[in-house]
Formats: structure tokens, sequence, C-alpha cells
């Protein structure tokens, strides 16, 4: 059996790790808006055709009503679930049909288990999935697939089941469970994907507790990429006179990176300056995707940008509360002169005396009582510096004092 593969999925290592409350289709199409988010992260929304998925998934039109349910269902909360947290979260957030097309808008906690895949993750083309007719069949194929670079990886047969989300009332015994899972995952595998396995049993008193697998790359079914040997002449000429490679190493470059990968990695590599020897600087680049460390800058920068505006954002409230403070005591001065006009007065020699230097550079008569009471009392443009005065110190010596 021949595949073409043209949709590829990156998905976070911790991701293939949670057990998924999913069923087969939603898995697959959850697999494929992947395949959309890697290609363009920045979306609103995915838009898919109904027959296009349809053909992918091997289901019929007449099936059109269970891919609705299938995402109905992620619109609700799905557990996601490690030994020791769980996630309750809706893979979707809307989904929207209209005739043969559908938009998918993937919930934003989700995208960092998708796109913050520097450290570890695991690349496979959705169409070696796409036919297997068993959810354990394409959860086995993820599993083993993350560790298929290694050829072998062991599950406590408990620590299986939970990934596989196989509650403990089905399958009980082990017969069913091999029969049923991993014998008919093994066929799977081995006639469809580009991996195949054997599995080697574990016994404790004769009791099977552990599985260990061994896995094998399936030449037999051989996947093919789209114009495998026609190459992006853009790219290539990019990397013969920017980056000045070589055809073999153009070649090379082709084969092994996705065109996604070289390209920033070109963009990270033009960016930089004084660059001596600059075909082998993006040989380094592109093998330790230098360009992740744009992407980390713009994230410090865009945090930074956060905080910052945050402590503007306190800065201006703290602004705020004291200017209504201000008011509202500014306002229990003036209520406190336009009430107590006897206590003002008898203040005014202390406020004469106390601010003596100040009041001699301006056009007041300080032995006048009654004038300085009416500047005090009446707000107008002239006298509004002695009156500003005044209420200052009224603050202090009234009501500062309560």
């Amino acid at each position: 059996m021949k595949l073409i593969k043209q949709n590829l999925v990156i998905k976070s290592n911790k991701l293939i790790g949670m057990q998924a409350d999913l069923n087969l289709t939603q898995l697959k199409l959850f697999a494929m808006v992947i395949v959309e988010t890697v290609k363009n992260p920045n979306n609103e929304f995915y838009r898919f055709n109904i027959k296009d998925l349809m053909n992918k998934f091997n289901i019929t039109d007449t099936n059109y009503t269970a891919l609705k349910n299938a995402t109905k269902n992620m619109i609700k909360a799905v557990v996601l679930k490690t030994s020791n947290e769980e996630h309750q979260l809706a893979l979707f957030t809307d989904v929207i049909y209209k005739d043969w097309i559908v938009d998918m808008y993937l919930h934003i906690k989700l995208k960092p288990y998708i796109l913050d895949i520097e450290k570890k993750y695991t690349k496979y083309y959705f169409e070696n999935i796409a036919w297997l007719n068993s959810i354990y069949s394409v959860r086995i194929y993820e599993l083993l697939k993350e560790y298929a670079f290694r050829k072998n990886r062991s599950f406590e047969l408990k620590d299986l089941r939970f990934l596989l989300n196989i509650g403990e009332s089905k399958y009980k015994n082990y017969p069913d469970f091999k029969k049923r899972v991993l014998l008919s995952a093994q066929k799977e595998l081995k006639e469809k994907t580009d991996i195949y396995f054997e599995f080697k049993e574990i016994r404790e008193s004769r009791k099977v507790v552990k599985l260990e697998f061994d896995i094998f790359t399936n030449k037999e079914d051989e996947i093919l990429t789209i114009n495998e040997n026609s190459f992006d002449t853009d790219l290539s000429s990019i990397l013969r006179d920017t980056i000045l490679l070589n055809d073999k190493q153009i070649q090379t470059v082709l084969k092994q990176f996705e065109t996604d990968y070289i390209n920033r990695n070109i963009e990270y590599v033009l960016s930089q300056k004084d660059i001596k020897n600059i075909h082998r600087y993006f040989m380094k680049a592109l093998n330790d995707d230098y360009w992740k460390s744009i992407v980390q800058k713009k994230k410090k920068d865009e945090n930074n940008e956060i905080r910052k505006n945050e402590q503007k954002e306190k800065i201006k409230k703290e602004e705020e509360v004291k200017h209504k403070e201000l008011l509202e005591k500014r306002k229990k001065i003036e209520e406190y002169i336009s009430n107590n006009e006897n206590k003002v007065i008898e203040l005014i020699p202390n406020f004469i005396e106390t601010n003596s230097f100040l009041l001699q550079r301006t056009w007041v008569n300080t032995n006048n009582k009654e004038e300085l009471l009416h500047i005090i009392k009446w707000k107008d443009d002239k006298s509004s510096n002695i009156r500003s005065l005044f209420i200052g110190y009224i603050s202090k010596v009234v009501i500062g004092s309560k």
C-alpha cells in the first residue's frame, strides 16, 4: 500500500502522553486541525471542506450527521489526563457549518500544546492514521511513533490501558485486551502505516504486568512525498544564491526539512550581521533551529510590554485614587471654612504668622482679617493662590488633627 504524504502533524509529546476522551473521528479531526494550526498558527479559525474530510477519514456522505456530532461533543468539556493532573476543556470554542464547509475555532489554551514544540515533539503524516479503523490503533501508533528513533518502548499494562482510555470494566481479561487492542493494532499498523511493531509480554506470577514493544520501519508500506523530486525553485534559488549552498546540499536540505522550517531559519540567518561563513552558519541554524531565539525574544519583548503596560495602568489607578482622595479632602476643608467662620477668623493670625514670608510677596493687607476672610471664602482667580495656601494650612492644623 502506498500513501501520498501531504499533511504533517507535529504534536507535543506532552499531548501524546495524555489520556484523551475522544473517539476515532474526533481524534482524526483533531489531528487535521493540528496540521492546519502548524501551517497557519495565527489563524482565528480553520476551514475545511466536509467532503474532503470524509474522504480523508474514509467515511461516507451518509455519516455527515456523525461528523457533526463529533464536533458538537468537542465543544463540550473534553478530559485530558496525565497520571497526576486532569484538564477539562473544550477543544473547540465554536464550530460553524455552512453548506459543505466547516469552520473550527480552536480553544486558545490548546495552542501551546501544538505550537510550543521547541523541546519535545513527534512528527507524522496524517495519511498514516487516516485509514485506521480503531481509536486504539491511532493511539498506539502515536505512542510508538514518539519512540520510533529508539526502536523500542515499554509500558506497564495499567499505564497503557490508562493512555488508551480503557476503563477497568472493559477488556478486563488480558486475552480480550490482547485480541481487541494489541493484535488488531499490530495488524492495522503493519498494513496501513510507516511503522509496525512486535511485542513481548512480561509476567509476574503468570499475570501479564508489562509490555515491551519493538518498533520497526514499515518499508513495505512506502510513504511518498508529493512532487518528491521537484523542489521549490524560489527556495532553491535563495539557498543557492544567498546562502551559497551547492546543489547537493540544497537537495539534502529540501528532503530533510519542511519548507516553513527552512524559510524561518533563512529569515533568522539573514537578520544576523557579520557572518563570515554564511552557508556553514545556516546549516548550524537549521540543525539547531536558531529561529526559535527570535520567537523567544519576541515572546520576552511581548511579556515586557505587558508588564510595562500593567505598571502604567497601576500608576494611573493609584494617581486616580490619590486625586479622588485629594478632592474629598479639599471638599471637607471647604465645608469647614463655610460652616465655621468664627473659628476660621481665630486661625487667621496664626496663618499669617506661619506664612508671613509668602504673604509679604502678595497684595493682601495681612492686618485686615475681614479682607483676608473674604479672600479665603470667595473663589476667584485673583485670590486662588492665597486660598490654596490657607486650605493647606487648615488641612494640617484642623482636618489633619482629627
